[in-house]
């Protein structure tokens, strides 16, 4: 027997031991005088394990756990390798995947050593790569790195070998790009567990070839099947039909069928008709099963068509045959069916559940039976008492036919004289709910037995409501004592019986506000609350306080607005701003903006006065040689809430620069009343002192409150630079990582720049798709340099060699600022900028998506373009998107909206998008054009600049990281709260107010002139019944409803930026054996085409060219490597 498999056996008798150990002493528990029940844990130690296993819950992580040790105590080490698998693809792995795997790799050492030792290895974190230190010796290793080991081939296979059964090694780049493949069945569970986004081609086959397997979920465990597309989803269920019975898949496609974000549904019947045709396509489609959801969408289409003034006798029917639990039902209908239709249930629809079905279905019988001779094209549907009452009453209201067969038919004097009693005074379904400012408005209403009607019209006062209720006008506005604006007086001959449509025209209600119309007759009173014209409020944070512009429904600026804020008036500039000062307690406060003739009431953040100050300072380290002068550049920039504020409001703006050496030795250079713009930085040359060690740029500066005139002291440090650490240390020697046109290099020099041959230096390496990493080892040849090649890739390098151990470089100079979020109107160019020296985006680089809230709807990448290092978005529809950049690991959300474009904002139907200001900054192209560097910048404005160097080594100090300033604030959106008009119908007046009525609509007859009562407003006796409160208290109230009208505004996320951290590595190195400090040209201007010319006799002998333009909200980076 060899030493290996004896030293595995003696392991695994150990843990044996340990087994046993640990259940004998739960049995000694247990004589001893345990409590009789046993817990799990002794159940499964000595107990009948799989009657323990039964108390867990499948597929739970505590039951892979506990069946894997239970077929690992049984021997069958296959099946445990198959549960193990579908627990890391279910929940991912953790400490105790890796113990099973541990236990799993010993068990099996006699089936297979090879792969026991291999586990081993990695677990353990195993070398046995040292070489002895023999002096003079030169070891036999490579003095370049094999390109075949950083290919993406290589790559994967590291990550499958380090991470068995498993794609934990991968990023979602790499994840798919390899399910654009061939993806065998074992691995399947594990790389759909690990998808984020749909965009693979043949993703519905991989789904459904998933789903039989063992141990497999079914339709909804994994993520990614919530994420698949309309499209994927269909696809789905072609291949698996079985799928359309899933309440799990018919969710996910109703979500996807949701109206776009810039539909309004609410005011725009059309858009709600396609929604409910798209609803019923499908719904029609599915199994019996889904009877509840077919009825559901019919039923809904049926409000639609009944609001619009249509009947469609089929659509009805196909309703009325579902069995339903319904008053009036035939009973034969449900007790054929299979089931009966859910009327309470909820689905993702958008609209509300049925719950009561009995108000719509008599409108469409009424409007059916009026002309019908008979009932019987109903009989099978309904109760035959129940058709008869409906057809009798339906002809009685309309005086249709033989009075007295429909009152024979009806069969009920009670019931006869009751609906002949009854008073009406109703709004019919088609009433309109939104008026446009200039519309004329005319009420459709039905009226019964009201002999007399009085209509009364009152215009709100809606300014000095919202001043003193703060609070949106309800349609129970107690009127007692108010005398309207108009009266009508109606007589009327008919039948008391009968029920008939008139038509009342409102001159008085011809410009925007808010109107009451009330209705009375015969003890009842109806109301209508009219709402025309809308207002809409912008606000952003300016420099003096709060700006706002308020603009009609139509998207036109209101240059009169007023505003009204805590008992203040603040009235529009000529420009159509107002402005409300900052507080010095910050709160949410109501605001009542007025314009002309149009009120609104809404609210916003008042802000207190914040200022903040930053200073990003950088120089290129190999500027910082002793005895030089170096130029450091330094960015202000002053903020406010987000937004940017002008410098000059800056007063006496002190810059330091403190300098450190190695001995403690601290200089410092004050600087006062520096000019500091916002257009351009501050460049300050400096004289750098010998064994520099550490450099800080501080700035101090204040600035007066506009809220209390005094002065606010600001502060704003800029990171601190570290320098020359190899000079506190004994090393004579580190590595400085370098670039050129044939790639990267390590070389490896002594303290005064010499070369150090044949030393023997580790390397590591990581690739931005996969999360493992790359050794090597490496010496350096007859110039002290190792050849690492174009390292494709690769965004981290690092290397031993230093005194302190392992350092670190960043290799990704293609940085930007990204935005969280981008707003576009509809038809306008929209441009996103991408790595300027990436390869043409493939689908595993770039993803674009057509959203519904959360819910993928189309893959929309086909309308991406790609031209001059940008992504063009061509043709988009309005609605959101979300653009997918893995190679820099970013997600943008887009909005797009159709509407009237005003003032740097777009108008829509139901909300307002705040557009992105421009095409974010980028540089675009970087390369050499003859004798010169030829730049080009999208997205210039006015201030944009380039700051243009060149360097040996990697640089030490990030640009990118230091020019940084705060958080800029995303562009906003507001949502529309405009409330719809309301309409209440039927409250019972009080037998005073009724009186007093009765006597002004009676017959006048000759008499004094004094002036005839009003409303009683001290009655003496006030009943159930009387108005003398609020309007419509009691049983019988106006349902009021409270919304806002000016909307409120979000923020849709945060700029973010891609910031690389400093590179540890180049603090080390003392670099003052170079012959002259790092050319630099700052603050150059780009032309009108964003282009930058540079002289290459400006960048010296230095071969890696490093490129930073900058602007007020935006920052961009890029490199070039040239010819050594």
């Amino acid at each position: 027997m060899s030493l290996d498999s004896r030293w595995c056996r003696r392991v695994r008798a150990l843990f044996a031991a340990s087994v046993c150990a640990f259940g004998a002493s739960i049995a000694a528990a247990q004589s001893a005088g345990a409590a009789p029940e046993r817990t799990f844990e002794e159940e499964f130690a000595y107990g009948d394990r799989k009657a323990a296993l039964a108390r867990l819950a499948p597929g739970s992580a505590e039951h892979f756990y506990y069946a894997c040790l239970e077929r690992q105590h049984a021997g069958d080490l296959a099946a445990a390798d198959g549960l193990l698998r579908d627990w890391i693809a279910r929940h991912g792995r953790d400490a105790r995947v890796e113990e099973i795997e541990h236990r799993q790799a010993l068990l099996g050492f006699d089936a297979r050593p090879d792969a026991t030792w291999e586990h081993l290895r990695g677990a353990l974190v195993l070398r046995f790569d040292d070489q002895p230190d023999v002096p003079g010796a030169r070891p036999e290793l490579p003095t370049r790195l094999d390109p075949a080991l950083v290919t993406e081939e290589a790559w994967r296979e590291r990550a499958f070998a380090e991470r068995q059964r498993s794609f934990d090694g991968f990023g979602e780049a790499a994840l798919v790009r390899y399910a654009a493949g061939q993806v065998p069945d074992e691995l399947l569970s594990a790389l759909l567990a690990r998808l984020r986004t749909p965009d693979v081609p043949n993703l519905p086959e991989l789904v459904v070839r998933e789903l039989p397997l063992e141990r497999a979920g079914s339709f909804g465990a994994l993520s990614i099947h919530r994420r698949l597309t309309l499209a994927q989803l269909y696809e789905c269920a072609k291949l698996d039909p079985s799928l359309e019975s899933r309440r799990e898949w018919v969710d996910a496609v109703l979500a996807r069928l949701a109206p776009s974000a810039d539909e309004d549904t609410r005011r725009d019947p059309a858009a709600r008709l396609a929604h409910l045709e798209r609803l019923a396509e499908f719904a029609e489609r599915l199994p019996a099963a889904f009877d509840s959801l077919r009825a559901h969408v019919r039923y809904h289409r049926l409000a639609h068509d009944l609001a619009t003034g249509v009947f469609d006798r089929a659509r009805f029917l196909a309703y009325a045959r579902m069995p339903r639990p319904s008053s009036g039902v035939n009973p034969l209908l449900v007790e054929r069916s299979k089931g009966v239709v859910d009327l309470g249930r909820e689905f993702p629809t958008g609209f509300t559940p049925i719950r009561d079905d009995g108000e719509l279905v008599r409108a469409y019988l009424e409007h059916f039976l009026r002309d019908a001779a008979d009932a019987s094209a109903f009989a099978e549907l309904f109760e035959q008492r129940f058709l008869d009452r409906v057809l009798a009453e339906t002809k009685l209201l309309a005086g249709s036919g033989d009075a007295k067969r429909w009152y024979a038919l009806l069969g009920d004097p009670a019931a006869y004289a009751a609906l002949e009693q009854r008073v009406e005074i109703a709004f019919p379904p088609t009433r309109r709910e939104w008026f446009a400012a200039d519309e004329p408005v005319v009420l459709d209403v039905d009226v019964k037995n009201a002999p007399a009607l009085l209509v009364k019209v009152y215009e709100v006062h809606a300014l000095n409501y919202y001043l003193d209720e703060q609070r949106e006008i309800e349609a129970g506005l107690p009127l007692d004592g108010l005398i309207a604006n108009e009266e009508q007086q109606h007589a009327y001959a008919d039948a008391p019986i009968r029920r008939v449509r008139r038509r009342y025209e409102l001159p008085r209600l011809a410009g925007p506000g808010v109107y009451i119309v009330e209705l009375v007759g015969n003890g009842v009173a109806s109301r209508a609350l009219v709402r025309k014209g809308a207002l809409r409020v912008t606000e952003r944070a300016g420099a003096a306080g709060h700006v706002f512009r308020a603009y009609d429904e139509r998207g036109e600026l209101q240059r009169a607005a007023v505003l009204h804020v805590d008992g203040r008036r603040y009235a529009a500039d000529e420009r159509g701003e107002v402005r409300v000062p900052f507080t010095s307690q910050r709160g949410r406060r109501a605001l009542v903006v007025e314009a002309g003739a149009r009120v609104a009431l809404t609210g916003f953040e008042q802000l207190d006065e914040a200022y903040r100050l930053d200073c990003g300072a950088w120089v290129e380290r190999e500027s910082l040689l002793a005895g030089a002068r170096a130029r450091l550049l330094v960015r202000a920039a002053l903020s406010l809430h987000g937004n940017p504020a002008d410098l000059a409001l800056l007063e006496e703006p002190v810059l330091r620069v403190i300098s450190t050496d190695v001995d403690g030795v601290v200089s410092s250079l004050e600087l006062r009343d520096v000019k500091l713009s916002r257009d351009a930085e501050l460049v300050q040359e400096i004289a750098v002192p010998a064994r520099l060690s550490r450099l800080r740029v501080e700035l101090h500066a204040r600035v007066k409150s506009l809220a209390t005139g005094e002065p606010v002291e600001l502060d704003a440090r800029a990171a601190e630079l570290v320098l020359n650490r190899i000079d506190t240390t004994t090393a004579t020697e580190c590595p400085l990582l370098a670039r050129a046109a044939d790639g990267w290099s390590l070389e490896l020099r002594g303290r005064n720049g010499e070369p150090r041959a044949g030393r023997t230096l580790d390397v590591l390496l990581r690739h931005r798709d996969y999360t493992g990493e790359f050794r090597a080892r490496l010496q350096t040849d007859a110039d002290g340099r190792i050849a690492l090649g174009a390292l494709p890739g690769v965004e981290t390098v690092q290397s031993n060699g230093y005194a302190s151990g392992w350092m670190a470089w960043n290799l990704d100079a293609e940085q930007r600022t990204w935005p969280a979020r981008v707003q576009a109107a509809a038809g306008a160019p929209l441009s996103i900028p991408y790595p300027t020296g990436a390869p043409r985006p493939t689908r595993a680089d770039v993803a674009l998506f057509e959203l519904r809230g959360d819910a993928y709807v189309r893959d929309a990448f086909e309308q991406l373009r790609f031209t001059d290092g940008a992504l063009e978005l061509a043709g988009l529809a309005p609605g959101e998107y979300q653009l997918v950049l893995r190679r820099v690991q970013r997600d943008v959300q887009i909005e797009i909206a159709a509407g009237t474009v005003r003032d740097g904002w777009v108008f829509g139907a139901s909300h307002a998008l705040q557009l992105s200001e421009r095409t974010p900054l980028a540089v675009t192209e970087l390369r050499e054009d003859g004798d010169a560097l030829e730049i080009r910048v999208a997205g210039a404005g006015p201030d944009a600049r380039v700051h243009v160097y060149a360097t040996r080594y990697a640089p030490a100090f990030d640009a990118f990281e230091a020019f940084g300033g705060p958080e800029l604030a995303d562009p906003r959106a507001l949502a529309f709260a405009d409330a719809p008009s309301e309409y209440h119908a039927g409250h019972e007046i009080g037998d005073e107010y009724r009186y007093v009525l009765e006597r002004r609509l009676a017959r006048k007859f000759p008499g004094n002139l004094l002036a005839r009562p009003g409303l009683l407003l001290q009655p003496w006796a006030v009943d159930a019944t009387s108005p003398s409160g609020h309007f419509g208290t009691g049983v019988s109230t106006f349902a009021g409803r409270r919304a806002g009208s000016g909307g409120k505004g979000r923020r849709a996320g945060s700029v973010g930026a891609a910031t690389g951290s400093a590179s540890p590595a180049g603090a080390i190195p003392n670099l003052d054996f170079l012959a002259a400090p790092a050319p630099l040209a700052a603050n150059l201007r780009p032309d009108a085409g964003g282009r930058v010319r540079v002289p290459l006799a400006q960048l010296g002998d230095r071969q890696h060219v490093h490129v930073v333009a900058l602007d007020a909200r935006d920052r961009a980076c890029a490199s070039l490597a040239r010819a050594a």
